[in-house]
C-alpha cells in the first residue's frame, strides 16, 4: 500500500497567508447573537438545587428572553435541610 503524499514535502494552500499575516482565523470571524454563560463551583459539598432566582438576570439588558431550564427557580440548601 503506497501513498504519494507519505513522506513526501506537501505545500500548505494557506501557508503564504498565514505567515504574512493575511490569513483569517476561526476567532477573527464575527459571530451575531452569541449567548454567554458562565459555570460556577458550588459552596455546598453536598446539597441540592431547589430553586434557581433569575428575575434580576432576567432584568439585565440582551438578554435572550428564552425560558432558562430554571425558569421555575432554584436555590441550594443543604441535604437534609428543606
Amino acid at each position: 500500500m503506497s501513498s504519494s503524499v507519505i513522506g513526501q514535502p506537501v505545500t500548505r494552500i494557506d501557508g503564504r497567508l498565514k505567515v504574512t499575516g493575511g490569513a483569517a482565523y476561526a476567532v477573527e470571524h464575527p459571530i451575531r447573537n452569541v449567548a454567554q454563560g458562565v459555570g460556577i463551583a458550588s459552596t455546598i459539598g453536598k446539597g441540592r438545587i431547589v430553586r434557581i432566582d433569575s428575575t434580576e438576570a432576567e432584568k439585565m439588558p440582551g438578554g435572550t428572553g428564552g425560558s432558562p431550564p430554571w425558569q421555575y427557580g432554584a436555590s441550594v440548601s443543604p441535604s437534609g435541610g428543606a
